[in-house]
């Protein structure tokens, strides 16, 4: 499960494109082997590289989560 703020998507390159769901998707499908950590560090790397200017205008937040169990 990921949880994140419009301002990871709403986040935009040099060219004034937006990082949008489709660049969250990816970086996720990138970092499926990886650890609920490192799936939030390639999501956050991914995104600064797309930017290009690690300014972020608007504030970012990611929270990752997996189901162990079910009931």
């Amino acid at each position: 499960i990921c949880f994140y703020t419009d301002g990871i998507i709403e986040a935009r390159d040099g060219r004034d494109a937006l990082f949008g769901v489709e660049g969250v998707k990816g970086s996720i499908r990138a970092a499926m082997t990886e650890s609920l950590d490192g799936m939030a560090d390639r999501l956050i790397t991914d995104l600064i590289q797309f930017m290009k200017d690690p300014y972020f205008e608007d504030d970012i937040t990611i929270l990752f989560g997996q189901v162990i169990e079910s009931l």
